[in-house]
Protein backbone atom coordinates (compact mmCIF):
# COMPACT_ATOMS: atom_id res chain seq x y z
CA UNK A 1 0.00 0.00 0.00
CA UNK A 2 1.45 3.42 -1.11
CA UNK A 3 1.65 5.73 2.04
CA UNK A 4 0.37 8.55 1.31
CA UNK A 5 1.89 12.04 2.65
CA UNK A 6 0.29 15.32 3.80
CA UNK A 7 1.01 17.85 0.70
CA UNK A 8 2.15 20.43 3.17
CA UNK A 9 4.90 18.00 4.81
CA UNK A 10 6.14 16.78 1.44
CA UNK A 11 9.53 18.70 0.85
CA UNK A 12 12.73 18.33 -0.52
CA UNK A 13 16.08 17.28 1.42
CA UNK A 14 19.34 18.72 0.67
CA UNK A 15 22.42 16.40 -0.47
CA UNK A 16 25.59 16.05 1.39
CA UNK A 17 27.99 14.18 -1.13
CA UNK A 18 26.94 12.80 -5.13
CA UNK A 19 28.72 11.29 -7.65
CA UNK A 20 28.77 12.36 -11.26
CA UNK A 21 29.75 10.10 -14.21
CA UNK A 22 30.45 10.46 -17.86
CA UNK A 23 31.17 7.62 -20.38
CA UNK A 24 33.51 8.79 -23.10
CA UNK A 25 36.24 7.39 -25.78
CA UNK A 26 39.54 6.27 -24.74
CA UNK A 27 40.73 9.25 -26.62
CA UNK A 28 39.18 11.76 -24.32
CA UNK A 29 39.97 9.31 -20.75
CA UNK A 30 43.40 9.14 -21.39
CA UNK A 31 43.65 12.90 -22.68
CA UNK A 32 42.25 14.41 -19.75
CA UNK A 33 43.95 11.70 -17.42
CA UNK A 34 47.12 13.04 -18.22
CA UNK A 35 46.09 16.94 -18.38
CA UNK A 36 44.94 15.92 -14.81
CA UNK A 37 48.33 14.45 -14.36
CA UNK A 38 50.55 16.82 -15.18
CA UNK A 39 48.90 19.43 -12.59
CA UNK A 40 51.21 20.52 -9.31
CA UNK A 41 50.74 18.30 -6.47
CA UNK A 42 48.23 15.79 -8.42
CA UNK A 43 48.20 12.37 -7.43
CA UNK A 44 47.01 9.43 -9.00
CA UNK A 45 46.57 5.69 -6.74
CA UNK A 46 46.02 2.82 -8.78
CA UNK A 47 43.68 0.21 -7.96
CA UNK A 48 42.41 -3.16 -9.99
CA UNK A 49 39.85 -5.29 -9.41
CA UNK A 50 39.24 -8.57 -11.73
CA UNK A 51 38.63 -6.72 -15.38
CA UNK A 52 38.60 -3.04 -13.91
CA UNK A 53 41.41 -0.64 -13.41
CA UNK A 54 40.79 2.54 -11.46
CA UNK A 55 43.05 5.47 -11.23
CA UNK A 56 41.96 7.48 -7.94
CA UNK A 57 43.18 11.22 -7.15
CA UNK A 58 41.93 13.23 -3.87
CA UNK A 59 44.36 15.84 -4.66
CA UNK A 60 41.60 18.61 -5.97
CA UNK A 61 39.48 18.38 -2.46
CA UNK A 62 39.77 21.70 -1.75
CA UNK A 63 37.74 23.00 -5.03
CA UNK A 64 34.83 20.61 -3.95
CA UNK A 65 36.28 17.55 -5.57
CA UNK A 66 36.60 14.81 -2.83
CA UNK A 67 37.76 12.44 -5.32
CA UNK A 68 38.06 11.96 -9.42
CA UNK A 69 38.20 8.74 -10.75
CA UNK A 70 39.18 7.14 -13.96
CA UNK A 71 37.47 3.64 -14.82
CA UNK A 72 38.41 1.43 -17.40
CA UNK A 73 36.16 -1.76 -17.27
CA UNK A 74 36.50 -4.45 -19.60
CA UNK A 75 32.96 -6.02 -21.00
CA UNK A 76 32.67 -10.08 -19.80
CA UNK A 77 32.85 -12.24 -22.81
CA UNK A 78 32.71 -9.48 -24.88
CA UNK A 79 36.29 -7.66 -26.16
CA UNK A 80 35.69 -3.71 -25.93
CA UNK A 81 36.24 -1.40 -23.05
CA UNK A 82 33.70 0.80 -21.21
CA UNK A 83 35.66 4.30 -20.11
CA UNK A 84 34.03 6.60 -16.87
CA UNK A 85 35.19 8.96 -15.70
CA UNK A 86 33.50 9.92 -11.85
CA UNK A 87 33.08 12.94 -9.98
CA UNK A 88 32.37 12.56 -6.50
CA UNK A 89 31.31 15.85 -4.95
CA UNK A 90 30.90 17.75 -1.76
CA UNK A 91 28.51 20.40 -2.20
CA UNK A 92 29.48 22.57 0.25
CA UNK A 93 33.22 23.03 -0.82
CA UNK A 94 31.60 23.64 -4.07
CA UNK A 95 30.22 26.87 -2.87
CA UNK A 96 32.66 27.97 -1.27
CA UNK A 97 32.01 27.15 2.47
CA UNK A 98 34.89 26.17 4.32
CA UNK A 99 33.68 25.27 8.16
CA UNK A 100 31.93 22.27 9.28
CA UNK A 101 32.40 20.48 6.02
CA UNK A 102 31.32 16.76 8.00
CA UNK A 103 28.59 17.68 10.21
CA UNK A 104 26.72 20.56 7.97
CA UNK A 105 25.29 20.71 5.13
CA UNK A 106 24.60 23.08 2.04
CA UNK A 107 21.60 25.20 2.28
CA UNK A 108 18.52 24.21 0.45
CA UNK A 109 18.46 27.78 -0.94
CA UNK A 110 21.46 26.80 -2.95
CA UNK A 111 20.12 24.05 -4.41
CA UNK A 112 18.45 25.75 -7.24
CA UNK A 113 22.17 26.86 -8.46
CA UNK A 114 23.31 23.99 -7.78
CA UNK A 115 23.42 22.24 -11.60
CA UNK A 116 25.10 25.33 -13.17
CA UNK A 117 27.83 25.30 -9.97
CA UNK A 118 28.99 21.44 -10.74
CA UNK A 119 29.03 22.29 -14.33
CA UNK A 120 31.20 25.53 -14.37
CA UNK A 121 33.37 23.33 -11.73
CA UNK A 122 33.60 20.18 -13.89
CA UNK A 123 34.25 23.14 -17.08
CA UNK A 124 37.10 24.69 -14.90
CA UNK A 125 39.23 21.24 -13.75
CA UNK A 126 38.90 19.82 -17.09
CA UNK A 127 39.64 22.74 -19.47
CA UNK A 128 39.94 21.75 -22.90
CA UNK A 129 38.40 18.14 -22.97
CA UNK A 130 35.08 19.45 -20.77
CA UNK A 131 32.78 19.83 -24.34
CA UNK A 132 33.77 15.85 -24.51
CA UNK A 133 32.11 14.96 -21.80
CA UNK A 134 28.62 15.03 -22.70
CA UNK A 135 24.60 13.54 -21.00
CA UNK A 136 26.74 13.34 -17.49
CA UNK A 137 24.83 10.92 -14.93
CA UNK A 138 24.35 10.62 -11.66
CA UNK A 139 25.77 7.48 -9.97
CA UNK A 140 24.77 8.15 -6.27
CA UNK A 141 23.21 10.72 -4.47
CA UNK A 142 23.15 11.44 -0.45
CA UNK A 143 20.14 13.34 0.77
CA UNK A 144 20.19 14.38 4.33
CA UNK A 145 19.13 15.73 7.39
CA UNK A 146 20.67 16.89 10.64
CA UNK A 147 19.39 16.92 14.21
CA UNK A 148 20.72 18.31 17.21
CA UNK A 149 19.57 16.42 20.36
CA UNK A 150 19.89 18.75 23.49
CA UNK A 151 22.65 16.72 24.65
CA UNK A 152 25.34 13.54 23.26
CA UNK A 153 23.08 11.77 26.24
CA UNK A 154 20.35 12.48 24.27
CA UNK A 155 21.50 11.29 21.03
CA UNK A 156 22.80 8.15 22.31
CA UNK A 157 19.28 6.87 24.19
CA UNK A 158 17.26 8.00 20.83
CA UNK A 159 19.86 5.94 19.04
CA UNK A 160 19.46 3.04 21.40
CA UNK A 161 15.89 2.69 20.59
CA UNK A 162 16.16 3.72 16.73
CA UNK A 163 18.57 0.43 16.56
CA UNK A 164 15.93 -1.60 17.56
CA UNK A 165 13.22 -1.01 14.68
CA UNK A 166 10.94 -3.36 12.29
CA UNK A 167 13.23 -4.26 9.28
CA UNK A 168 10.67 -4.00 6.57
CA UNK A 169 11.01 -6.86 3.72
CA UNK A 170 13.29 -7.24 1.51
CA UNK A 171 15.61 -4.53 3.30
CA UNK A 172 18.58 -5.94 4.74
CA UNK A 173 20.06 -4.57 8.10
CA UNK A 174 23.67 -3.57 7.20
CA UNK A 175 26.58 -5.09 9.55
CA UNK A 176 30.22 -4.75 10.04
CA UNK A 177 32.86 -6.48 10.96
CA UNK A 178 34.05 -7.18 14.80
CA UNK A 179 37.53 -7.56 14.71
CA UNK A 180 37.81 -8.86 18.51
CA UNK A 181 34.86 -11.18 17.79
CA UNK A 182 35.46 -11.84 14.16
CA UNK A 183 32.07 -12.14 13.30
CA UNK A 184 29.59 -9.43 11.77
CA UNK A 185 27.54 -7.56 13.96
CA UNK A 186 25.22 -4.32 14.08
CA UNK A 187 26.93 -1.73 13.55
CA UNK A 188 27.66 0.41 16.83
CA UNK A 189 26.05 3.75 16.70
CA UNK A 190 24.17 3.80 13.60
CA UNK A 191 20.98 1.52 11.73
CA UNK A 192 21.31 1.16 8.13
CA UNK A 193 18.91 -0.44 6.02
CA UNK A 194 20.15 -1.59 2.72
CA UNK A 195 18.53 -2.84 -0.86
CA UNK A 196 19.83 -3.31 -4.16
CA UNK A 197 18.33 0.68 -5.06
CA UNK A 198 19.28 2.80 -1.73
CA UNK A 199 20.31 2.88 1.81
CA UNK A 200 18.59 4.35 4.55
CA UNK A 201 21.20 5.00 7.36
CA UNK A 202 20.71 6.92 10.63
CA UNK A 203 24.03 7.21 13.02
CA UNK A 204 25.08 9.44 15.52
CA UNK A 205 28.17 11.70 13.73
CA UNK A 206 30.15 12.31 16.38
CA UNK A 207 31.63 9.03 17.26
CA UNK A 208 31.33 8.76 13.52
CA UNK A 209 33.33 11.74 13.26
CA UNK A 210 36.11 10.49 15.67
CA UNK A 211 37.02 7.58 14.34
CA UNK A 212 37.04 9.20 11.06
CA UNK A 213 39.70 11.52 12.19
CA UNK A 214 41.31 9.33 14.26
CA UNK A 215 42.21 6.75 11.35
CA UNK A 216 43.24 9.72 9.09
CA UNK A 217 45.71 11.70 11.79
CA UNK A 218 47.31 8.17 13.00
CA UNK A 219 45.20 8.12 16.51
CA UNK A 220 45.23 11.63 17.24
CA UNK A 221 42.91 13.98 17.38
CA UNK A 222 44.42 17.71 15.91
CA UNK A 223 43.21 20.68 17.90
CA UNK A 224 41.98 22.28 14.42
CA UNK A 225 39.26 19.44 14.27
CA UNK A 226 37.86 21.02 18.13
CA UNK A 227 35.23 22.85 16.48
CA UNK A 228 34.00 20.49 13.81
CA UNK A 229 34.08 17.88 16.87
CA UNK A 230 31.72 20.39 18.95
CA UNK A 231 29.11 21.21 16.48
CA UNK A 232 28.89 16.83 16.31
CA UNK A 233 27.90 17.01 19.62
CA UNK A 234 23.84 16.09 19.96
CA UNK A 235 23.99 15.45 16.27
CA UNK A 236 21.96 12.75 14.94
CA UNK A 237 22.06 12.29 10.65
CA UNK A 238 19.50 10.71 8.40
CA UNK A 239 20.63 9.62 5.41
CA UNK A 240 19.21 8.27 2.49
CA UNK A 241 21.49 7.17 -0.35
CA UNK A 242 20.08 6.64 -3.51
CA UNK A 243 21.64 4.77 -6.13
CA UNK A 244 21.22 5.04 -9.50
CA UNK A 245 18.56 2.67 -10.14
CA UNK A 246 16.81 4.46 -8.13
CA UNK A 247 17.88 7.73 -9.52
CA UNK A 248 16.80 6.91 -12.41
CA UNK A 249 13.73 5.71 -11.08
CA UNK A 250 13.03 9.09 -9.52
CA UNK A 251 13.75 10.87 -13.35
CA UNK A 252 11.22 8.37 -15.03
CA UNK A 253 8.74 9.45 -12.51
CA UNK A 254 8.28 12.83 -12.88
CA UNK A 255 9.42 12.94 -16.71
CA UNK A 256 12.51 15.45 -15.49
CA UNK A 257 15.80 15.42 -16.96
CA UNK A 258 18.63 15.08 -14.49
CA UNK A 259 19.55 18.29 -13.09
CA UNK A 260 16.17 17.81 -11.80
CA UNK A 261 18.08 15.61 -8.80
CA UNK A 262 19.67 17.83 -7.51
CA UNK A 263 18.03 21.52 -7.73
CA UNK A 264 15.79 20.73 -4.71
CA UNK A 265 12.50 19.64 -7.03
CA UNK A 266 12.75 16.13 -5.94
CA UNK A 267 10.46 15.53 -3.09
CA UNK A 268 10.03 11.82 -3.99
CA UNK A 269 13.72 11.18 -1.57
CA UNK A 270 11.35 12.46 1.26
CA UNK A 271 8.11 10.20 -0.15
CA UNK A 272 11.10 6.97 0.54
CA UNK A 273 12.24 7.76 3.62
CA UNK A 274 8.49 8.90 5.12
CA UNK A 275 7.97 5.58 3.95
CA UNK A 276 10.57 3.89 4.84
CA UNK A 277 10.54 5.54 8.69
CA UNK A 278 6.82 4.85 9.38
CA UNK A 279 7.68 0.82 8.51
CA UNK A 280 10.26 0.73 10.75
CA UNK A 281 8.50 2.55 13.83
CA UNK A 282 5.27 3.08 13.37
CA UNK A 283 3.95 6.09 13.63
CA UNK A 284 3.60 6.65 17.19
CA UNK A 285 6.37 8.04 19.94
CA UNK A 286 8.67 6.74 22.20
CA UNK A 287 7.14 5.96 26.23
CA UNK A 288 8.33 4.70 29.15
CA UNK A 289 7.94 0.85 29.34
CA UNK A 290 4.97 1.10 32.25
CA UNK A 291 3.34 4.34 30.42
CA UNK A 292 2.64 2.31 27.15
CA UNK A 293 1.04 -0.56 28.97
CA UNK A 294 -1.03 1.60 31.03
CA UNK A 295 -2.15 3.52 27.33
CA UNK A 296 -2.66 0.22 26.21
CA UNK A 297 -4.74 -1.19 28.77
CA UNK A 298 -6.92 2.04 28.66
CA UNK A 299 -7.81 1.99 24.90
CA UNK A 300 -11.16 1.06 23.44
CA UNK A 301 -9.61 -2.05 22.19
CA UNK A 302 -11.28 -5.74 22.61
CA UNK A 303 -9.47 -7.43 25.64
CA UNK A 304 -7.63 -9.73 23.05
CA UNK A 305 -6.13 -7.15 21.19
CA UNK A 306 -5.20 -6.00 24.26
CA UNK A 307 -3.40 -8.44 25.38
CA UNK A 308 -1.55 -9.29 21.80
CA UNK A 309 -0.10 -5.58 22.34
CA UNK A 310 0.37 -6.14 25.36
CA UNK A 311 2.41 -9.22 24.91
CA UNK A 312 4.43 -7.99 22.27
CA UNK A 313 5.29 -5.07 24.06
CA UNK A 314 6.76 -7.03 26.36
CA UNK A 315 8.83 -9.47 24.42
CA UNK A 316 9.88 -6.38 22.05
CA UNK A 317 11.12 -4.86 25.13
CA UNK A 318 12.80 -7.17 26.64
CA UNK A 319 16.82 -8.71 26.50
CA UNK A 320 17.48 -6.06 23.71
CA UNK A 321 15.12 -7.75 20.86
CA UNK A 322 13.41 -5.11 19.45
CA UNK A 323 11.07 -5.10 16.59
CA UNK A 324 13.39 -7.51 14.67
CA UNK A 325 11.39 -10.74 13.72
CA UNK A 326 15.02 -12.24 13.31
CA UNK A 327 15.64 -11.99 17.03
CA UNK A 328 12.19 -11.45 18.64
CA UNK A 329 10.43 -14.54 17.26
CA UNK A 330 7.51 -12.72 15.80
CA UNK A 331 6.05 -13.35 12.03
CA UNK A 332 6.66 -10.51 10.19
CA UNK A 333 3.13 -10.37 9.17
CA UNK A 334 1.88 -10.70 12.17
CA UNK A 335 3.62 -7.68 13.60
CA UNK A 336 3.12 -5.58 10.39
CA UNK A 337 -0.51 -5.97 11.13
CA UNK A 338 -0.71 -4.80 14.82
CA UNK A 339 1.42 -1.69 14.39
CA UNK A 340 -2.32 -0.38 12.95
CA UNK A 341 -3.06 -0.42 16.84
CA UNK A 342 -0.02 1.13 18.03
CA UNK A 343 -0.78 3.98 15.34
CA UNK A 344 -3.86 4.70 16.65
CA UNK A 345 -2.64 5.04 20.16
CA UNK A 346 0.02 7.63 18.76
CA UNK A 347 2.64 4.80 20.39
CA UNK A 348 5.77 2.94 19.01
CA UNK A 349 5.96 -0.72 20.72
CA UNK A 350 9.61 0.15 21.63
CA UNK A 351 9.73 1.74 24.99
CA UNK A 352 12.45 3.48 27.09
CA UNK A 353 14.26 1.24 29.77
CA UNK A 354 14.32 2.38 33.28
CA UNK A 355 18.01 2.39 33.03
CA UNK A 356 17.48 4.36 29.71
CA UNK A 357 15.37 7.00 31.73
CA UNK A 358 18.35 7.10 35.21
CA UNK A 359 21.01 7.67 32.15
CA UNK A 360 19.61 10.40 30.27
CA UNK A 361 16.57 11.62 32.53
CA UNK A 362 13.76 11.61 29.80
CA UNK A 363 10.77 9.60 29.33
CA UNK A 364 9.47 10.26 26.22
CA UNK A 365 10.94 10.45 22.77
CA UNK A 366 8.80 11.93 19.55
CA UNK A 367 9.08 9.29 16.63
CA UNK A 368 11.40 10.37 13.73
CA UNK A 369 8.34 10.81 11.55
CA UNK A 370 7.47 13.86 13.37
CA UNK A 371 11.28 15.26 13.07
CA UNK A 372 11.71 14.96 9.57
CA UNK A 373 8.09 16.73 9.05
CA UNK A 374 8.85 19.22 11.33
CA UNK A 375 5.92 18.11 13.36
CA UNK A 376 7.97 17.81 16.77
CA UNK A 377 10.99 19.87 17.51
CA UNK A 378 10.86 18.29 21.52
CA UNK A 379 14.40 17.26 22.75
CA UNK A 380 15.82 18.92 20.01
CA UNK A 381 18.24 22.43 19.96
CA UNK A 382 18.73 22.77 15.86
CA UNK A 383 18.19 21.03 12.33
CA UNK A 384 18.55 22.03 8.67
CA UNK A 385 15.21 20.58 7.78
Amino acid sequence: MTTIIPKHLNKSLSVHTFTYFYKCSDKTYYGLFQYLAEKPDCNFKKHRKKKCTKYVTRSFHSLGFNRIEFVDCMIPNQDYHVYKIKFTVNPRILIGETKNLRTRIIDKDYLTQLPDILDNAICEITGPFKNQLVHGKFQRIDYCLNFWLNSQETAEEYMRLLKKALIPYPFELKKILNSTQHRYVPESHAITLTCKSYELSLYLKLPQLIEEIINLKNGVIPSECASELASAHGQLRIELREYRRQLRNNKKHCGKDESYLLNGSNTLPFTTLYQRLKSMYGTGDFYLYNDARDMINQSDYRKKIKKELLEILEIVNSKKRGLNPAINGFDYDYLKSHMRYFNELDLCPITISQKSYKRCGEDFFPNPLKYITGESTELLLDSDI
